[in-house]
């Protein structure tokens, strides 16, 4: 027996290893390892059990108390493990049953899917073989209604012209739901279900439980008598247009998620286009039997008709057309039949938005137009042509086009326009009086000219357009012209009052027989002619006072030469501050002046241009002023008020003293028996208003300068024509009238403005604007610098031996070695014979056999090195630009002596 019993302990221990021994080897095997570790641990322990058992036989019997304790703790340990085991297993089948239950829902997701895509498949399927919209409409829902199991679908289109929704096919169960609605898609109660929402957004509109949802409350008894729990409305859209609407309703709440709203959404679209394709194929052969139909009638009224015609259905094709339309555009009905209606006669209008038939489509009734058309073979035909729709059953078919052919009119209009516009384009006034002299046309010159309008000239007299003193002169051209025509000069009178010359020609207007009808005059106001040629006679005296300036401006140069030079060198020889030499500076100063004075004859006459720099104008006013006084009668009261930190402005010091001399001298003129003169500077900010009532003028800081008088003042006549060249009010041998011009001439050059402001018996005053120079930094004043010298050798020629041998000494005291020549011929002789021996030449223009461009032209042949400077006191064929093209290094005006020359010489030389 104990045999026995070893026998199956030692078996059973064995099976439970190997059992131990397979669990472990599925925990590596299975996701759930720590339920089969538990397992597996279980059965071990059930081997030790076992194995403490077996053990027990062999060992005595006072460790019973032992052994059964570590066999009942064993048996608690395998008790619980077996029991974690079972249920993490446990655990393991109910993560199976959900997986199953996943897949299941995928499959039923599936075969969901699969219906809508059925669905959407055999409408796709109906609409291709089916060409009825209403049945088209009907089974459509009914595919819907069968393979998704919608309790109710239907298709509403909207009613042309209204809001309204019209149902137009149906399926499901209806039971009468429609009849007992109303649905539109306006803003109204009706007008906010899901139908109208989806129609007025173009997009799908959903509610997923209607009985809850507010919007659907006009409906929502009706609906949930029939079942109906939730509504989806998708609108049926074809380009731009909405056709309406398919509307799904089903028994259950939340029945429509994003994937069936899609898959509806696009069954919807092909829905639309196939509705739209059936209704444009019927329209299309609707009105292809209605043309047929009146063909026959339309060919008898064609045929009849004296106007070429055809028809034109709405794809522009020519339908027919009659015998005369053949005649004018080269086809014959045969081949226009079928063709484009451009292709047989087109016009500008076509292939735009004037085309006939657009603009019948778009809702005119008739059309009238004139318009060249172009035929199949090239010609231009002018027609008139109407144009109205063909209608059939109250829809238009097409349009009928009627034209006549008015070249003969067309070409006798031309001629009448080519005249009437050759008439009313000339820019010479054209009248034509009747014999009694009343005005029966005039052109648009005519009344520009005079000031009165068409409306107001016709039917007057021609002398209502001349001054009373005319009307002889009148009288005597228009006997002139009834006998052969009349040339001459009349004044007229604008509507203004305003008086004005015109040169007339005046013929006679005769009908076939040579019978006199009336009479024709061409008039042109020569009020410009008359003031050229006063100009012209202005600008040959100022071409006269230029050309005597420009004449005078060498001799007088020369004159200055010797005054400024002496001076200069007597200056150097006298101690500083003997009174001797302060008479000396001023005579300087004035030879100064006088230098200036000439260089401003020169610009006047377009010698040479005036010098501008950054300048203080309050040195030169009270410069001026110093003059003036000495000059000035004592009963004129001199006033001045001139500020101290007046602006910078950029101009000639020259030209400034000027204005002020010119400016004083007339307020001197106008108070031969005394009065106040009043000067005053001072800075001003002008403003927009102020700058557009002053040509030329901007809104900016400005330096004015103000003379006033209290003279005798000048009428309003006089004050219009103060700055016109040569007048005056001076008497013979006071003025030459060129003071005021002048004045205005060189503040309108430096950028400023004059104004003026007079009344008779209270005086004048003037006020000159100049801008102030934006940059302060220009204005800084020049540095005075010793006069360099130097040891170089120079040769001076110069015609004038006192010119020429003040040069020498002033150079001389500047170190210089210099040799003089008097004429450029020995010059020449004296440079070919000594070449090296000169460092620079200083030669004059203006000489005998000679000139001094041609003197420095041999010169630079010799030797092209050489520098060489220049002087005239004027020339009309040299230039400063073109003196430096010919190799001449520095061109100065007369006269330059003392630090300028010795300045200039030395620059030259250190080039």
């Amino acid at each position: 027996m104990l045999i026995y019993r070893i026998i199956f302990l030692s078996l059973s221990i064995s099976l439970q290893i190997a059992a131990a021994i397979c669990a472990f080897r599925l925990i590596s095997l299975t996701k759930k390892k720590m339920a089969w570790l538990f397992i597996s641990s279980a059965i071990l322990l059930m081997a030790c059990r076992r194995f403490a058992t077996l053990l027990g036989i062999f060992v005595p019997s006072h460790g019973e108390l032992l052994r059964w304790a570590a066999a009942e703790g064993i048996a608690l340990i395998i008790s619980g493990f077996m029991l974690a085991g079972i249920v993490l297993i446990a655990h393991i089948f109910r993560e199976k049953l959900r997986a199953e239950e996943d897949l299941r829902n995928i499959k039923n997701r599936l075969e969901y899917l699969n219906d809508i895509l059925m669905a959407v498949w055999n409408v796709n399927q109906l609409i291709v073989r089916q060409r009825d919209v209403h049945r088209l409409m009907n089974e459509a829902c009914e595919i819907l209604v069968k393979t998704r199991g919608y309790r109710f679908a239907w298709v509403g289109l909207v009613q042309e012209g209204s809001y309204r929704v019209i149902p137009r096919g149906q399926a499901g169960f209806e039971d009468g739901y429609l009849s007992r609605i109303k649905i539109t898609w306006d803003d109204s109660e009706h007008g906010k279900g899901p139908t109208g929402r989806a129609i007025k957004s173009r997009k799908p509109f959903v509610m997923q439980d209607i009985k809850r949802d507010p919007r659907f409350a006009p409906w929502v008894e009706e609906a949930l008598k029939r079942g109906y729990a939730s509504s989806a409305a998708l609108p049926l859209i074809t380009g731009e247009r909405v056709l309406g609407a398919l509307n799904v309703y089903a028994e259950n709440p939340d029945a429509f998620d994003d994937e069936e709203l899609r898959l509806l959404t696009e069954l919807a679209g092909d829905l639309a286009l196939g509705i739209q394709s059936i209704e444009d194929e019927q329209a299309r052969k609707q009105a292809e039997e209605a043309l047929l139909e009146s063909n026959d009638r339309l060919q008898s009224i064609f045929e009849g008709a004296g106007d070429a015609m055809r028809v034109i259905d709405n794809e522009f094709n020519v339908v027919s057309a009659n015998n005369t339309m053949a005649e004018l555009t080269g086809l014959s009905k045969e081949q226009a039949v079928g063709m484009k209606c451009h292709a047989q006669l087109v016009g500008d209008h076509c292939r735009t938005e004037h085309c006939f038939l657009k603009r019948i489509q778009g809702g005119e009734q008739r059309v009238e137009i004139e318009t060249v058309k172009s035929t199949a073979d090239g010609r231009q035909v002018p027609v008139r042509g109407i144009i109205t729709p063909l209608l059939q059953g109250g829809k238009m078919q097409g349009i009928i086009e009627s034209f006549q052919d008015i070249s003969e009119r067309r070409r006798a209009e031309e001629q009448l326009r080519l005249f009437s516009h050759s008439v009313d384009s000339s820019v010479d006034a054209i009248a034509i009086t009747n014999l009694d002299l009343k005005i029966t046309y005039l052109n648009k010159a005519f009344a520009k000219m005079c000031g009165y309008s068409r409306e107001e000239s016709i039917g007057k007299q021609i002398a209502f357009f001349h001054p009373e003193d005319q009307i002889q002169k009148l009288e005597a051209a228009v006997k002139a012209t009834m006998e052969s025509g009349w040339t001459g000069e009349l004044v007229g009178k604008r509507k203004d009052g305003e008086i004005f010359p015109i040169a007339v020609s005046s013929s006679r207007v005769t009908d076939d027989k040579g019978n006199t009808i009336a009479l024709m005059a061409s008039l042109r106001d020569i009020t410009g002619r008359k003031k050229l040629e006063g100009q012209l006679r202005q600008a040959q005296k100022m071409e006269a006072i230029g050309t005597l300036a420009g004449g005078i401006a060498h001799d007088f140069n020369n004159i200055l030469v010797p005054i400024l030079g002496f001076a200069d060198l007597a200056i150097w020889n006298l101690p500083a501050g003997s009174k001797a030499r302060e008479n000396l500076n001023e005579v300087v100063k004035a030879g100064i002046r006088a230098k200036d004075l000439v260089r401003q004859i020169l610009a006047f006459s377009r010698e040479t241009e005036g010098e501008r720099r950054p300048i203080q104008l309050v040195p030169i006013v009270k410069e001026a002023l110093k003059l003036l006084r000495a000059a000035l009668p004592s009963t004129i009261e001199i006033r001045q008020n001139i500020a101290p930190d007046t602006g910078v402005v950029n101009g000639d010091p020259t030209q400034i003293h000027q204005i002020m001399m010119n400016l004083c001298t007339n307020a001197e003129h106008a108070m031969l028996e005394g009065g106040v003169l009043e000067v005053s500077l001072a800075n001003v900010e002008l403003d927009e208003e102020f700058c557009s009532k002053h040509k030329g003028l901007t809104a900016d800081s400005h330096v004015r300068l103000t003379v006033g008088d209290t003279g005798r003042g000048m009428d309003k006549e006089t004050l219009t024509r103060i700055f016109d060249p040569f007048f005056t009010t001076k008497g013979p041998g006071e003025g030459t009238g060129m003071g005021l011009s002048v004045v205005h001439g060189i503040v309108k050059s430096h950028g400023g403005d004059i104004t003026v402001y007079s009344e008779p018996g209270v005086g004048t005053t003037f006020q000159v604007y100049l801008p102030v120079v934006k940059s302060l930094a220009e204005a800084r004043p020049e540095t005075v610098e010793p006069v360099p010298g130097g040891t170089e050798s120079i040769l001076i020629v110069d015609d004038d031996a006192v010119v020429a041998e003040i040069g020498r000494e002033t150079l001389e005291r500047l170190g210089y070695c210099v040799t003089t020549r008097t004429s450029s011929i020995e010059a020449l002789e004296l440079f070919r014979a000594k070449p090296g021996e000169f460092d620079l030449v200083i030669t004059d223009q203006t000489m005998p056999h000679m000139t001094g461009t041609d003197l420095a032209a041999e010169i630079l042949r010799i030797r092209p090195d050489i520098p060489i400077i220049l002087c005239t006191g004027f020339s009309h064929v040299i230039t400063p630009e073109k003196a430096r093209a010919r190799g001449i290094q520095e061109f100065v005006m007369k006269p330059i002596v003392g630090a300028e020359l010795g300045r200039t010489v030395r620059r030259v030389l250190d080039r």
